[in-house]
């Protein structure tokens, strides 16, 4: 029979989604946008997302496509392309929203 990617897939969501678990803490969810970001306050050591960037590398080259929610932004760093600001404002809207009440405050004072 012809395996048409159905074990091999189903190993690629069991680890993701057990590495994307909130228990870990390694990501976040960004709710405006519903997509995930690195948790700045994880205890992992880097090797640990080295670790997932190689298994997310595994699935490209194995055709394994998995639903992870990344912002674009992450995907043109990948490219070698220089975020800007409309990258943060698509990517991360409360903080734009925080920083700009910031700055209108500050610039009122």
């Amino acid at each position: 029979g012809v395996d048409e990617g159905g074990v091999q897939k189903e190993f690629f969501q069991l680890i993701i989604a057990e590495l994307f678990n909130p228990n870990y803490a390694m990501f976040v969810d960004i709710e405006d946008t519903r997509q995930v970001w690195f948790n700045a306050q994880s205890f992992e050591v880097d090797h640990n997302y080295k670790l997932i960037g190689m298994l997310l590398g595994l699935a490209v080259y194995n055709n394994v496509i998995l639903a992870i929610r990344f912002p674009t932004v992450l995907y043109q760093k990948l490219m070698g392309e220089a975020p800007d600001i409309r990258d943060l404002i698509q990517s991360h809207p409360s903080w734009v929203r925080v920083c700009s009440s910031c700055w209108i405050t500050l610039t009122q004072m």
